[in-house]
């Protein structure tokens, strides 16, 4: 277990703080958004992704993330797109508890990202509709199965699909957790919670690797 105790101390231990309305951590946690990676939220989530970006719109990247660390209700989808021979991007946000339509205008990336040595590497493309979005939720229990067996209270914080050159999908997503046995403290009117970061890549073929 020494090797992973030697890779998990290059994560920075960061600590997150929650307004205590209520005394209690678990309701800062609930508060009834889109889970995203909950198998049962998963056609809730390609239907605003399509709803919102069309299915057929052909992109470079689609990105998915949770509204806070050590959550995993839904705060916004990205994605990133040529258009014109120029690289965009555009965002929907979610507003939790209400029903929110803040689809941002597209925006271009800036001149020095507007570069060949950039550009080159942005040219494959697929269609929103073909992002297997169903396959998170199995892609986040198996990454957890990877973690050393002292960290618990697993959320995935963050996905991201990439395409490569060759149209192929690829992707990078984020786990955050707690150690067993830290716990919650109390700060004066606020609860403080520490946690941990595991970034895993996924390969064209589905394989997961825990990034060091």
């Amino acid at each position: 277990m020494n090797k992973y105790n030697n890779l998990f101390s290059a994560f920075l231990l960061i600590s997150i703080v929650f307004m205590n309305a209520c005394g209690q951590i678990e309701e800062a946690l609930d508060d009834g958004g889109l889970e995203i990676n909950n198998p049962e939220a998963m056609a809730e989530l390609r239907q605003l992704v399509e709803q919102k970006f069309s299915p057929e719109k052909e992109v470079f990247e689609l990105k998915i993330y949770a509204k806070d660390h050590l959550s995993n209700d839904l705060e916004r989808i990205s994605i990133g797109y040529l258009d014109q021979g120029l690289q965009y991007s555009q965002n929907y946000y979610v507003e939790l508890g209400l029903e929110s339509n803040k689809l941002e205008d597209p925006k271009a990336a800036s001149k020095s990202f507007q570069r060949p040595f950039f550009l080159k590497k942005l040219q494959g493309k697929v269609k929103i509709k073909d992002f297997k979005l169903e396959d998170i939720p199995g892609k986040f229990e198996e990454a957890i199965q990877l973690i050393p067996q002292e960290y618990e209270g697993f959320v995935l914080n963050d996905w991201e699909f990439k395409v490569n050159n060759q149209n192929e999908i690829t992707a990078e997503f984020l786990v955050e957790g707690t150690k067993k046995g830290e716990g919650s403290s109390r700060q004066g009117r606020t609860i403080v919670t520490s946690y941990y970061q595991f970034k895993f890549k996924m390969d064209n073929t589905g394989k997961l690797t825990l990034k060091g």
